[in-house]
């Protein structure tokens, strides 16, 4: 008869050791329950309002999880406790228990907020211009998240970065929580008065830099291109219209033709000055709500058209057209502006603007011309010629009327 096994006792001691072991694990883990219906059995490390983060069982030590809290829809604790997570719209029908974490081990993650409401968590290991690289578990590749689908960025030491967003089609009426989807980009056209200032706008004979011109009509193409935060680059395609303020001047050359035998017909006819510039250059906009506000300077090119004096007559004996015109080249041109934006709807704002310019127009002498039916007409009179090359122009515009904004890309 065969006699029954002795097991020793430290190995029965061993086999319960490790059977307790076994058993404790399996009833030690907790559990995950996702809105999608998912289950996930893990080691809760720690939670916070942004998420929640864990550990798969049968991974490194090192291989840390997180999912944001909003994903969530109940927490099951080994000891027993439960936990229920609610959307701002759920009607909370069970009591949310909130034990204390399992485990105080807390991870630095970060808390991207999309644009659709989503929320990411991870680690931003890279802030790029037009992207940020997102590491959200440990060992895996990071992911990367273009500006435009985020809205802010929550760092873990506390900084926060709003994302200033791009333009974004849907209801064209403003509501009071959609600033944030205004657009700094725009271009529009706006109409307003110019005013002559300094040596531009004097009128006297004796003055060689004077300018005659007096207040008339601007008109301004202009636009705005971000770049980076408040940082961006504007653009300007003005044009100009003074009229000509004879100051005297008018008389002074009808006394100087009488001299000379000349009989006017008729008095002095004068154009008026007219400017087109076209400038470029650094802006910065600040926005509070629906307002914005950009500072702008720019420099580029003018070109002017000199009033041109004509008056008809006879000059001995002959009848004739005299003309006195000034030609002019391009000029540099610096302008300064401050424009204020208000958004009526996403793609229209009304828009006013203050606006300096000034150059140094580069003016040729005055060539002086006669016309008439005669081949035998007189030769020019020689009495009206002007040695100024340079004539300071100065002037400051007021303007207003609507931009548009534009879907450009931050």
């Amino acid at each position: 008869m065969p006699h029954p096994i002795k097991i020793p006792f430290y190995q029965q001691l061993l086999t319960c050791l490790v059977w307790f072991v076994s058993i404790n694990a399996v009833w030690t883990q907790d559990f995950i329950v996702l809105r999608t219906g998912d289950k996930l059995n893990v080691q809760i490390l720690g939670i916070t309002k942004e998420a929640i983060t864990f550990r798969h069982p049968n991974v490194p030590a090192d291989s840390i999880s997180a999912l944001p809290i909003v994903a969530l829809k109940q927490v099951q604790y080994a000891n027993g406790l439960e936990q229920y997570f609610f959307l701002p719209s759920e009607d909370k029908t069970k009591i949310s228990q909130t034990p204390s974490p399992k485990s105080s081990i807390q991870i630095a993650i970060d808390t991207v907020v999309l644009r659709n409401g989503k929320i990411e968590t991870g680690k931003v290991i890279a802030r790029k211009r037009f992207s940020i690289e997102i590491a959200k578990q440990l060992g895996k590749n990071a992911e990367t998240l273009r500006l435009v689908k985020i809205h802010s960025i929550r760092y873990a030491g506390g900084a926060k970065e709003t994302i200033m967003p791009p333009y974004s089609f849907g209801n064209p009426f403003l509501k009071s929580a959609d600033f944030d989807c205004l657009s700094p980009h725009f271009l529009g056209v706006s109409t307003g008065i110019s005013l002559p200032v300094g040596n531009y706008a004097a009128a006297e004979n004796q003055n060689v830099n004077a300018g005659f011109a007096t207040a008339g009509l601007s008109v301004t193409l202009s636009g705005f291109f971000r770049v980076y935060n408040g940082w961006g680059l504007s653009f300007n395609a003005q044009r100009n219209q003074n009229p000509y303020n004879n100051g005297g001047l008018r008389q002074q050359l009808s006394d100087k033709l009488e001299a000379i035998g000349f009989l006017a017909s008729g008095p002095v006819q004068q154009s008026d000055w007219l400017h087109h510039s076209l400038a470029a250059g650094p802006s910065y906009f600040l926005q509070q709500g629906r307002c914005m506000v950009n500072v702008n300077f720019a420099m580029g090119l003018l070109f002017s058209d000199a009033p041109t004096n004509q008056i008809a007559g006879t000059l001995a004996g002959t009848p004739v057209i005299l003309s006195f015109v000034r030609n002019s080249t391009p000029s540099p041109v610096v302008l300064a502006s401050l424009d204020a934006r208000y958004f009526l709807l996403r793609n229209l704002q009304a828009f006013a603007s203050i606006q300096y310019l000034g150059a140094d127009l580069n003016l040729g002498e005055t060539k002086e011309s006669v016309e008439s039916n005669t081949p035998q007409a007189p030769a020019p009179t020689g009495i009206f010629t002007t040695v100024n090359a340079k004539k300071p122009m100065n002037q400051l515009s007021f303007h207003a009327g609507v931009l548009f904004t534009l879907p450009f890309l931050p």
